[in-house]
């Protein structure tokens, strides 16, 4: 794996987002003659006890990768608070926000571009957790409904 903390997050992001309830709880097993056979109670418990480590361990994942984000994303909101300046067309008091950050983004045009990267990963990774703790949450009431703990 690169050492760019990008592959690494968007990786990471990546193998969450592959991570889905097992069809198998809902529709059965396949038979091989395109019918399907439902599981039984038992394998169903365990199907569902495999899916909420699963999730539990990608929601680590996820988070670690969040907090990645974030740290690389600092480093380069500080880079870019250098130098952007001499790209500012009129007085830095009289510039407006666009203004700054369009400065800002011809001064660091790399770091600017990886700073917007970064900020989209973040909010995926968001959107990853969210949707593991509803299935996580969908996954725990099935299980609650059949061992009726």
């Amino acid at each position: 794996m690169s050492d760019d903390p990008l592959v690494k997050i968007r990786d990471w992001l990546d193998r969450v987002a592959a991570i889905k309830m097992p069809t198998e709880i809902r529709m059965g097993r396949g038979n091989g003659d395109g019918e399907r056979q439902p599981l039984s109670p038992r394998e169903k418990i365990e199907q569902l006890e495999s899916y909420l480590l699963l999730t539990a361990e990608a929601r680590q994942l996820a988070h670690s990768a969040q907090l990645a984000a974030y740290d690389a994303l600092f480093d380069c909101r500080v880079e870019m608070e250098q130098g952007w300046e001499n790209y500012l067309s009129g007085s830095r008091a009289k510039a407006t926000g666009p203004q700054i950050e369009e400065a800002k983004r011809k001064a660091h045009p790399e770091t600017f571009a990886k700073g917007q990267r970064l900020d989209w990963l973040v909010k995926r990774l968001g959107e990853q957790i969210r949707r593991l703790e509803q299935d996580d949450a969908a996954a725990s009431r099935v299980y609650t409904l059949i061992t009726g703990a």
